[in-house]
Order: C-alpha cells, then sequence, then structure tokens
C-alpha cells in the first residue's frame, strides 16, 4: 500500500527503476521530513525536563505523529528496497554489533573502577 502511494506521489511506475541520484535526493527529503515528524512529536509530549507544568498528553496526536514518521520510514526502505525479510537480517546483525560494543564498553568501565 505504501509502495503504491509513493509511486503516485512520485508520478513513477516502479520505484526500483528510479536512478541513485534520485535514490540519494529522495534520502535527503524523506529524512528531512522525518526530522521533522519527529518534532512534531517530541512536541506532543512532555519532553522537556526542566519544566514543572505538565500538559495532557493526547494519545491520538501520539499515534498520528508515530505512524507519520513510520511512513517515512517505509518510505526510505522501499526506495532502497528493503523488504521485511531484509531489514529484520540487518536488525539482526546490527542489534549483535551494538550488544557486542556495549560488552565492550561495560568490561572498560569494570576495568576502570
Amino acid at each position: 500500500q505504501q509502495r503504491i502511494f509513493l509511486e503516485k506521489f512520485l508520478s513513477i511506475k516502479n520505484i526500483s527503476n528510479v536512478t541513485i541520484f534520485d535514490k540519494e535526493n529522495l534520502t535527503k527529503e524523506y529524512i528531512i521530513a522525518l526530522i521533522s515528524e519527529c518534532i512534531e512529536l517530541l512536541r506532543e509530549v512532555n519532553w522537556k525536563q526542566h519544566k514543572l507544568s505538565r500538559k495532557s498528553l493526547k494519545m491520538t496526536s501520539i499515534r498520528e505523529e508515530i505512524v507519520d514518521i513510520y511512513k517515512y520510514f517505509l518510505n526510505l526502505c522501499i526506495i532502497w528496497d528493503i523488504n521485511a525479510q531484509v531489514l529484520h537480517q540487518e536488525f539482526e546483525r546490527k542489534s549483535l554489533i551494538v550488544e557486542n560494543r556495549f560488552k565492550k564498553e561495560v568490561k572498560l568501565w569494570k576495568n576502570k573502577s
């Protein structure tokens, strides 16, 4: 569904056929949009630690912003031909790297103590 929307939005018959230059340009545009949506999500929550007054949270607005973020993330995956299986494999691979880095950091900190 998101692929169909993206191809209609960009007036492209097949997103897989765009040039690397176009993919890079679209990536830039979607990352800027993603950042903007993340800021909108921040505005919906009480993120400023120095503020004592807290606004009431609107879960519908929070969910809406998270969906917007997800849609831009999906667009990036579509542009770079990253399907669910590839994403999962890369997630697992990167998670192992992060976990190993963390273990090394913990060892370093323990040795410093």
